[in-house]
């Protein structure tokens, strides 16, 4: 028969060992879960995204007959000015104030673009809510993200 102070001593480290493990199965979940955005030649867009290799210019936003249509259409041109190519792992979102004071969004996602490349975009959609409500085009904003 054990010793008391051996059997106690026993479970001790039976405990230690078991929130050894669990900590590190813990730290071990979540690693790899997203799909590998690589283009099929390693090269990988997720970690190293930076949404400053974007330039958006020629914007231009119109409702055709803002009176009886609820969409606002928007016609843009994407640049990569950085020296890496991109393949469809980012997107365009676009946010606009309607006039019955609420927000509006839309994105639009333009797929590869390879460094130093630009691609025209047209009637890119944000769909006001209801017929009349105007888009205040002043405080028509675009956030370039990450897409996975």
């Amino acid at each position: 028969m054990k010793h008391p102070i051996q059997k106690s001593s026993s479970r001790r480290w039976l405990i230690i060992l078991a929130a050894v493990l669990c900590t590190s199965l813990l730290f071990s979940c979540g690693k790899g879960n997203h799909a590998d955005p690589s283009d099929g030649d390693g090269t990988s867009n997720s970690g190293s995204f930076n949404p400053k290799d974007f330039q958006i210019s020629n914007i231009h936003a119109h409702q055709d007959d803002p009176q009886s249509t609820r969409i606002l259409y928007i016609d843009y041109t994407i640049k990569n000015v950085s020296s890496r190519d991109y393949k469809d792992y980012f997107n365009v979102k676009w946010k606009v104030k309607g006039s019955d004071g609420a927000y509006y969004e839309g994105s639009d996602e333009p797929g590869s673009l390879n460094a130093g490349a630009s691609q025209a975009r047209s009637n890119i959609n944000i769909d006001m809510g209801t017929d009349g409500n105007m888009a205040d085009i002043s405080t028509l904003t675009y956030k370039i993200t990450y897409q996975y």
